[in-house]
């Protein structure tokens, strides 16, 4: 038995009078990771002592992340008040950086980087904000930064919500309890999965249990992998609980396809010019937690869409897309460079009348710059609102069965274009939907990797068409959700009049 355990009762404390254990004086400690009070006499001496101020701050910040790197938030709270003053809220800053905390889903010590990405959202004050990020991009922890930022009030509600309780209470409750431990004033109920300090609370929920969550006002929320999440749950339950007190939410998730809830819907919200909503989509590379090499096995490891739903955050689905060439991240794109060749795309229904504008450039390359989209309408009155918003465009390419029919009068949709002026090229009958799709994708994307056709943002009905619409069983396009397909046809008839997918070669043979 050494001294040192002689020295010490069966409780493992010194006993009275020892002196080997008094290696330190009083306040002071050899152990940087120990209680609160000992971290702050060492910081103490360094603010304190005679060297210059810069010098304090590089010594300073040094200490800091040598703590940080061990786990102690204590030591950043004392710093972050000797140096920039007491607060009342929990501030996460660039400057001070990196802050340990535990991704418990997946076994993994992250090291939370306040990287631009995140800096940009947690600083941003849109009361409705949609994440779309990559696996491992780091959002569930970004979800709680968002419920602890800020000061809270008295009786305040903030509540994380994953798509089960279960979930919620395996991954970010330890996650939760590890980045607060150390803030101190927290009471903790293990119980009711939450957080109270000076009477405002957090707690994790499970929207598997929606109608339990009725009735409570709520401040602040996060709906985590909000694509797994029951439809309904945010329009019905969580937001009419945040209308009293005007509370802010936070969608995050990675895409799970489009027919579980309307995630892809609030993510184009976000993108237009709805002050209530922003939205940001991220690649799991933006986050920093997953090296390049890690991507490059899971590449091996799944299919193209597989990974780019997962990795790049793309809107994919598990059928198959009837634009599959179609990457937002490649075909999106703005432009004030304009060739003099502007054309028409057309698609006729009552519900709904469709049509884009593209200009076509010396290459072949085509660009969608603009749409229409009218309800209740007519030929007539589609032609009206070309001529108003698009008079550079002459050439229109509708629909085939325009010039068999009409939606509205004795004369068909064909005539009704070429009395308002228009050049109007069309196939005699409808081609194969598989032969118009070919052309589609090729012109997105053909074998060699080029990109012949771009769309600017704010043809949103296109963009949602070219990612949502799905093949049916015989290689078409599935028609079954009036909602979609119109923007899509109007650009399929023009791509596959212009660039078929087979060549039409002229003969002189008589039969």
């Amino acid at each position: 038995m050494d001294k040192q355990t002689e020295n010490r009762g069966e409780d493992g404390r010194f006993l009275k009078g020892n002196t080997l254990g008094n290696r330190w004086k009083k306040g002071e400690s050899g152990n940087l990771n120990g209680r609160r009070g000992a971290a702050r006499d060492i910081l103490n001496k360094i603010l304190d002592s005679k060297i210059d101020d810069v010098s304090k701050r590089e010594i300073l910040m040094n200490k800091l992340i040598s703590m940080a790197n061990r786990g102690n938030l204590a030591a950043i709270k004392e710093i972050l008040d000797r140096t920039e003053g007491k607060s009342t809220e929990f501030v996460v800053t660039e400057e001070f950086k990196p802050i340990r905390v535990l991704e418990f889903g997946d076994d993994l010590i992250m090291e939370l980087v306040l990287t631009k990405e995140r800096k940009e959202i947690l600083q941003d004050h849109t009361r409705n904000q949609v994440i779309v990020a990559g696996r491992r991009f780091g959002k569930s922890v970004l979800g709680l930064m968002f419920l602890l930022k800020g000061q809270m009030l008295q009786g305040e509600n903030r509540w994380y919500i994953s798509p089960t309780y279960r979930q919620g209470k395996l991954t970010v409750w330890p996650m939760l309890k590890s980045i607060i431990q150390n803030q101190g004033q927290w009471k903790i109920n293990e119980t009711e999965l939450s957080c109270t300090r000076f009477g405002a609370t957090i707690a994790i929920k499970g929207s598997d249990a929606a109608d339990n969550l009725r009735g409570a006002e709520i401040s602040r929320v996060c709906l985590d992998e909000y694509a797994y999440q029951k439809a309904g749950v945010f329009e019905e339950v969580i937001y009419p609980m945040l209308t009293t007190t005007q509370g802010r939410s936070m969608l995050i998730g990675t895409p799970d396809g489009f027919s579980s809830n309307n995630f892809y819907d609030y993510f184009i919200k976000g993108q237009g010019s709805d002050p209530q909503w922003k939205s940001w989509q991220y690649r799991t590379i933006d986050g920093g937690f997953v090296k390049e090499e890690e991507l490059e096995l899971a590449k091996n490891n799944l299919d193209e869409k597989a990974y780019n739903a997962e990795f790049l955050a793309s809107f994919e689905t598990a059928a198959n897309r009837a634009a599959w060439s179609f990457n937002r991240h490649e075909h999106l794109k703005t432009t004030d460079e304009f060739s003099s060749y502007w054309v028409v795309g057309i698609d006729f229904n009552v519900d709904y009348m469709s049509a884009v504008l593209a200009n076509i450039y010396g290459d072949g390359t085509v660009h969608y710059v603009d749409e229409i989209r009218q309800q209740n309408s007519s030929t007539e009155m589609l032609c009206k609102e070309m001529k108003k918003k698009w008079p550079q465009a002459k050439e229109a390419y509708p629909d085939p069965a325009g010039s068999a029919r009409s939606t509205t009068s004795h004369r068909s949709d064909h005539q009704i274009l070429l009395e308002n002026g228009y050049s109007v090229y069309s196939r005699k009958s409808h081609p194969s939907q598989r032969d118009r799709l070919n052309s589609l994708n090729r012109k997105l994307k053909n074998a060699n990797g080029k990109i012949k056709m771009t769309i600017d943002p704010k043809c949103k009905y296109l963009i949602k068409d070219l990612e949502q619409v799905q093949r049916d069983r015989k290689g078409g396009i599935d028609k079954s959700n009036i909602e979609l397909t119109h923007a899509l046809d109007a650009c399929s008839y023009l791509i596959d009049y212009k660039w078929p997918i087979v060549q039409r070669i002229a003969t002189s043979m008589k039969w």
